[in-house]
């Protein structure tokens, strides 16, 4: 770890890295050497880019439609909102205004901005249906996350579609970002929302 050449041929020799991974690591080689007041010239290290995965609405209403109800609120609550899954697991039962079909995002997450979003009737039954134990609608979603893989296994397995496998929770903000660009054509609006 003394050697910054050394660690750049390790680096460069891992053929069972992504080029994201060895840029990671590069990254936090640098930090280690800041730490020590030591710099290298680190690797250049392009990362390809690529297109996120976009499914069918058809393939996530079935992922929806499949999980536990807990989940599946969850799932509906990413599909109408587009929030991050951090930003919908701090929802609070406050933040519900079922008049106006709308939830408040008041604790946003990774630089976005709070914002009032509506929702559809679906997702407000959903919500009804959900036990009110505390003043969070959700938990945290760590635990909704390891639910939701399962589910989504078994959901694949028994639809036989391995498209609904790729399907995460980040996928209904990519969903929800396409549906809207579709409908507006406006990126300022999609970036707002």
């Amino acid at each position: 770890l003394s050697d910054p050449e050394s660690v750049k041929e390790v680096i460069a020799g891992q053929d069972g890295w992504s080029n994201g991974h060895k840029l990671n690591v590069a990254y936090a080689y640098k930090s280690f050497l800041e730490m020590l007041g030591k710099t290298w010239e680190p690797p250049r290290i392009k990362v390809p880019e690529s297109l996120p995965f976009v499914p069918l609405e058809s393939e996530i209403d079935a992922l929806i439609n499949g999980c536990a109800r807990k989940t599946a609120c969850f799932l509906q609550g990413l599909k109408d909102s587009g929030a991050d899954p951090g930003e919908l697991a701090r929802l609070e039962w406050t933040d519900i205004n079922i008049e106006a079909k709308s939830v408040t995002i008041k604790h946003p997450v990774k630089g976005h901005n709070a914002r009032v979003v509506p929702v559809s009737d679906v997702f407000l039954a959903r919500l009804r249906a959900m036990p009110k134990k505390g003043l969070r609608v959700f938990c945290k979603s760590q635990g909704i996350r390891s639910n939701f893989q399962d589910q989504r296994r078994r959901i694949a397995c028994v639809l036989a579609n391995p498209r609904i496998q790729k399907i995460s929770f980040i996928t209904f903000r990519h969903w929800k970002g396409t549906m809207e660009y579709h409908i507006t054509k406006d990126p300022y609006h999609v970036k707002k929302i």
